[in-house]
């Protein structure tokens, strides 16, 4: 997502160049969702970790999930609208709640994590059927389309960006699935808890920077090897 403007090159070559002159760490900053990452991500795992101290994890669990469809309620009720992944988050929260109170079982809770990951996964990977993949469209929505001019747009490196992105985030979501089940079958509760933890916010949080970073370095490669063949 990254935006350079660059006044060197030659005229009719700048059919790349973003509007704006912002970097790509800039741009991060702006836009990394700290409140929404705190209070969607932090909170409900620190609900379940205090309730399970003191040996209560299914109310833990049901607390937690509930506090996570409470927010996206809310989000909702204030903004009057729903984003694709908040509604994809609320599906899944109900589905979480309902069975893990039907279960009984704080389990069912704690394997929410790998059933999200492959959903997501899922809907990443399948998106690159459509003509505008996830990442294109949740790309455009945070920074706002206008920060990519029309001429870059319009190009074919354009999309293809989106796409590498795209498949990227799928891949490492359906690892994570994967490699989240195997870790709850066979490592103690505390232990799993740990690595569930690191594999949730910090992994979204490095493929959340890199997709700010990525399209630029890969626009400006494609116009490099252009320019060498020109």
């Amino acid at each position: 997502m990254e935006n350079q403007e660059h006044t060197s090159e030659k005229p009719g070559k700048d059919h790349l160049r973003p509007q704006r002159s912002q970097s790509w760490w800039q741009l991060l900053i702006q836009n990394f969702p700290v409140r929404q990452f705190i209070l969607g991500a932090l909170i409900p795992l620190m609900i379940f970790y205090i309730f399970k101290s003191f040996g209560q994890p299914l109310a833990g669990a049901l607390l937690a999930g509930s506090w996570g469809l409470g927010v996206v309620l809310v989000v909702y009720w204030r903004t009057r609208r729903i984003e694709l992944f908040a509604g994809l988050a609320t599906t899944l929260a109900v589905i979480e709640l309902v069975t893990t109170a039907i279960t009984r079982s704080p389990a069912f809770f704690l394997a929410s994590a790998s059933i999200d990951s492959a959903a997501y996964g899922f809907i990443f990977l399948s998106s690159l059927l459509f003509s505008r993949p996830v990442l294109q469209l949740m790309a455009e929505e945070t920074v706002g389309i206008e920060t990519f001019s029309g001429n870059l747009r319009r190009s074919p490196p354009y999309r293809t960006a989106w796409q590498i992105l795209t498949t990227v985030w799928g891949g490492v979501y359906l690892c994570k699935a994967i490699l989240l089940v195997l870790l709850q079958l066979r490592l103690p509760l505390e232990v799993f808890l740990v690595f569930r933890t690191l594999l949730g916010w910090p992994v979204w949080a490095i493929l959340f920077s890199f997709s700010f970073w990525f399209p630029g370095w890969y626009w400006r490669r494609v116009r490099v090897i252009r320019d060498v063949q020109a």
